[in-house]
């Protein structure tokens, strides 16, 4: 009896988080679920020695959020794991919240936004173990076959352009 009132409970809980979600947060997580990889030859180095990127999106609990892992890739094969990502909607804030979290400790959070039914908008303070807070943001274009995701360091307000990665999904 006790199981099954919990199940149930549970159940209703979830449904009740589910209905909040808006429309186009949820189509975003929907979108987003799988294996998606970016060519990195533009940016390699010394320092950055991955020829390609992969990124994993898995459903969270309920379905109400989802869960990244950006990991490193050589020649096809993944190397290392360098950010965790946690995806959902704030219920109190009314913004879809995304937390990130690097293999070093390094932490950003901030909201995405939709722009258009074609792209969106996220902006995130990092605050590093050691060093100043910072601010940068993305934005994403979406296509049928892949998205085009632009990252900007903001600096006094003002987004500058860094990296440009196009994302196909496998």
């Amino acid at each position: 009896m006790t199981k099954s009132f919990f199940s149930l409970l549970f159940c209703f809980i979830t449904s009740l988080v589910s209905a909040q979600i808006p429309d186009w947060f949820q189509a975003e997580m929907e979108r987003k679920i799988g294996n998606w990889v970016a060519n990195n030859n533009e940016y390699m180095s010394e320092e950055e020695t991955d020829n390609a990127y992969g990124l994993r999106w898995e459903w969270g609990a309920g379905k109400t959020s989802i869960v990244g892992k950006l990991y490193g890739m050589k020649d096809g094969v993944a190397t290392n794991e360098y950010w965790q990502f946690l995806q959902f909607w704030d219920s109190e804030a009314q913004k879809a919240r995304v937390i990130q979290i690097s293999a070093d400790g390094l932490v950003g959070e901030g909201y995405l936004e939709p722009v258009s039914e074609e792209q969106t908008k996220l902006e995130q303070t990092f605050v590093p173990s050691e060093g100043e807070i910072y601010s940068e943001g993305r934005r994403t274009k979406i296509f049928a076959d892949h998205e085009v995701s632009t990252t900007y360091k903001i600096i006094e307000d003002r987004w500058v352009e860094d990296r440009s990665y196009t994302w196909y999904k496998e």
